[in-house]
């Protein structure tokens, strides 16, 4: 973070209104001075980190269209890419408006004007020199913006938000990155020259969490921008992987991976990080797999759902295994016994063929949940009843009593 509080008021100084609200504002807070909103030249040279607008309200509660273009203009400067914005809107103050404020006009049209930078601030309350007058908590929350340590990397999120629009989300707390369209649910990455420039640029952010869902990347090698970096949880999920090798030395530090519905008919759990807890590679096709079961002891969740697997004892034999889903698989048992403790909370083997749930997994201390939908009327009623009797959530078929 950035502590720097250099920040500058941009209005229109022909407005008494606004004239009269900035200079209250620079007088209770850090703000160093305003700039006439038509001197777009001056702005872009001002260097600073944060800028608080204030606009009048004209009209049916609106946005004029000389503000609508200069407002356009300024956040498209080049050297703002790495300032924040705060909005302040004022005009007469009737308590009738207060309830409706957020769903005028005007902020409508402000949000369309900045669809594309990263999280402006639009003050949620109507301003006026008497509000402010009356009632301080307004300056604090504005000195709050101020002074709050601006995003080091706040140019980066503002170039991806210009080339991606609604096709890229950035989450601060979670350090996580997302490129689905939230109208579409589609991926912005589909274009392969779009999807490489793209992630050379997103490889700078401090990234834990990347969804790449639906990006059509057919090789891990086309995450060489993140090669080496702190990425711990990564959703590769509807691509076109149909190997995970290279991915241990490429990501070391990854800990959670979904690779579900790619193209995998073989799986390799050994080219794996040896952090790895959770994979998830359900629905694709794989028949074959390989797992060294000594050299991945953490893991605690794996999903083979809808697969075309035959045995899963290897899995069971995992000690930390807290979740397995091998439902709708030919398999057609599970492990009798097993050679290590079981920490086993949830099993899902709905839609296989076993009949027979064994011991190990009745007298478990920690199982809780057991999906048997589809498969209940073959299952011994003893052993449901058993389960049941030891308060085991078991999950069923809709509309069947067990």
């Amino acid at each position: 973070m950035e502590y720097n509080y250099s920040s500058n008021i941009i209005t229109d100084i022909s407005h008494n209104g606004c004239n009269k609200v900035a200079s209250l504002i620079i007088e209770k807070t850090n703000v160093e001075s305003f700039i006439d909103i038509n001197e777009c030249e001056l702005i872009d040279k001002s260097n600073n980190q944060k800028y608080i607008f204030i606009l009048p309200i004209f009209g049916e509660n609106e946005l004029i269209d000389l503000y609508f273009r200069k407002i356009t203009i300024i956040i498209n400067l080049t050297n703002l890419l790495k300032s924040e914005f705060l909005f302040l809107l004022i005009g007469d103050v009737h308590v009738s408006d207060d309830p409706i404020f957020l769903d005028m006009p005007i902020i409508k049209q402000l949000k369309f004007i900045l669809r594309h930078t990263y999280k402006p601030f639009i003050y949620p309350v109507k301003l006026s020199q008497q509000r402010l007058l009356f009632d301080s908590h307004h300056f604090q929350e504005i000195q709050k913006f101020i002074i709050k340590p601006r995003l080091p990397y706040l140019k980066i999120l503002n170039e991806l938000k210009k080339d991606m629009g609604t096709g890229v989300h950035w989450n601060e707390s979670q350090c996580s990155l997302n490129f689905t369209i939230n109208e579409s649910g589609i991926s912005s990455l589909k274009s392969t020259a779009i999807r490489t420039s793209t992630l050379k640029k997103a490889s700078a952010l401090p990234i834990h969490e990347l969804n790449l869902e639906r990006s059509s990347i057919i090789q891990i090698q086309e995450l060489e921008f993140f090669f080496n970096s702190r990425i711990k949880k990564l959703n590769l999920s509807s691509n076109k992987l149909s190997t995970l090798k290279g991915i241990s030395v490429a990501l070391p530090k990854l800990s959670w991976l979904s690779v579900a519905a790619n193209n995998f008919s073989h799986i390799n759990f050994n080219d794996l990080p040896n952090k790895i807890k959770a994979i998830l590679a359900h629905k694709n096709n794989i028949s074959s797999y390989e797992l060294d079961v000594n050299k991945y002891e953490q893991i605690e969740r794996i999903s083979l759902y809808r697969n075309n697997i035959h045995k899963a004892d290897d899995f069971f034999q995992l000690p930390k295994l807290q979740k397995i889903n091998i439902g709708a698989n030919p398999v057609s048992s599970l492990p009798i016994s097993l050679n290590r403790n079981s920490e086993l909370r949830y099993l899902g083997i709905a839609r296989t063929n076993i009949k027979f749930i064994p011991e190990w997994i009745l007298e478990s201390k920690y199982i809780e949940d057991v999906d048997i939908s589809y498969i209940e009327n073959n299952i011994k009623k003893s052993h449901i009843d058993y389960l049941k009797h030891k308060g085991v959530n078991l999950i069923v078929s809709p509309f069947v009593n067990v």
